[in-house]
């Protein structure tokens, strides 16, 4: 399983064993499985078992495959597989279809996961492109902009920042929002210049390679919850608070009293309906689709929506309307009759 992609049904026969053991059911006699698989599998503090689904498991582990042989390249078994795939003539398209190892095969399946989670750690900023790579902790900064950039702006960060005077920003084609402005600062950066860039696991404290997902992953790392939350355009103010540790950020958003730009909701109710959503949407995709929802920032403003119509709805005192009552003789051939 850490060596080799593991067929689908192979994968769902190891899943079948252990709920058969989990329960006490045999080929003989199946018993009656009280908690469906999905809460089993969930982490222990979110209300499951901590057990894994052998399919995910083995495409985390593929993807940790991939780190220890850029990181243990000292290693002759990684040094093999580097001169053997990572040449140039691999790396084309037409090399990438070539016939392979199973264990370099196993790679392709672990890789884009891998490349995903990879963060840059500044030294000096020679190697770290100032666009397109993920060094700011919202994702990279071309991401974080609209507008079209010029074709001979291709800036490495060593080029707008010194160490002496720190950020430079004049090269650029365009003036950045005050908020991204402030995340760079915020950014850390080698007091050598002589300190090369380096790639870490951008879902852990340590910057090591984890195969448990983190909850700091799940609602503010992975790919789909970075893309909702720049659709959502997040205020200027609470640009740092993205910065800081999953309860602090949990807890300035929730309290803040600002009102988004999306029909004057508060803030915090989109806040807290996105991370609702992002929940359901991950379950939705390792469990049910697998596809991403495009569509996920309008849902959760639409949730919003309706939560913040009710809400108003219930504080708006009820006025009283006295309507006067009479008895009045019915028509002729009819008779009134007075129900209590």
């Amino acid at each position: 399983m850490q060596s080799h992609a593991l067929p689908i049904k192979v994968c769902n026969a190891m899943d079948k064993l252990i709920r058969n053991f989990l329960w006490g059911s045999t080929e003989e006699k199946r018993k009656l499985h009280l908690v469906n698989w999905h809460t089993v599998t969930m982490p222990k503090d979110w209300g499951g078992l901590g057990l894994f689904q052998m399919r995910h498991r083995n495409q985390a582990l593929l993807a940790k495959l991939c780190w220890r042989i850029e990181n243990e390249n000292d290693a002759p078994w990684a040094q093999m597989l580097s001169k053997k795939y990572l040449t140039p003539s691999r790396l084309t398209e037409e090399g990438r279809n070539r016939p392979c190892s199973k264990i370099w095969a196993a790679c392709k399946v672990g890789g884009p996961a891998y490349v995903r989670g990879l963060k840059w750690t500044i030294g000096n900023g020679e190697d770290v492109n100032l666009w397109q790579d993920f060094w700011l902790p919202t994702g990279p900064l071309r991401r974080l902009i609209q507008g079209p950039l010029t074709r001979d702006e291709v800036l490495t960060v060593q080029q707008c920042h010194s160490n002496s005077i720190g950020w430079n920003l004049q090269n650029l084609s365009f003036e950045l929002p005050s908020e991204l402005i402030e995340a760079m600062k915020a950014t850390p950066f080698s007091n050598n210049p002589n300190t090369k860039d380096s790639l870490a696991w951008a879902f852990s404290k340590d910057g090591l390679f984890s195969c448990n997902e983190s909850i700091n992953h799940m609602l503010r790392g992975c790919k789909s919850a970075m893309e909702l939350w720049q659709k959502l355009e997040f205020l200027g103010c609470l640009v740092d608070s993205f910065n800081k540790p999953v309860a602090e950020w949990l807890q300035v958003n929730c309290k803040t009293k600002v009102c988004s730009r999306f029909l004057g909701i508060p803030w915090r109710i989109i806040f807290i309906m996105s991370i609702w959503h992002i929940w359901i949407h991950r379950n939705d995709f390792v469990l049910r689709t697998g596809r991403p929802n495009q569509n996920l920032d309008k849902k959760c403003v639409q949730s919003s929506a309706e939560y913040f119509s009710i809400g108003m709805k219930t504080k708006i005192p009820l006025s009283k309307i006295c309507v006067p009552v009479s008895w009045q003789k019915p028509p002729a051939r009819w008779a009134r009759m007075a129900l209590h």
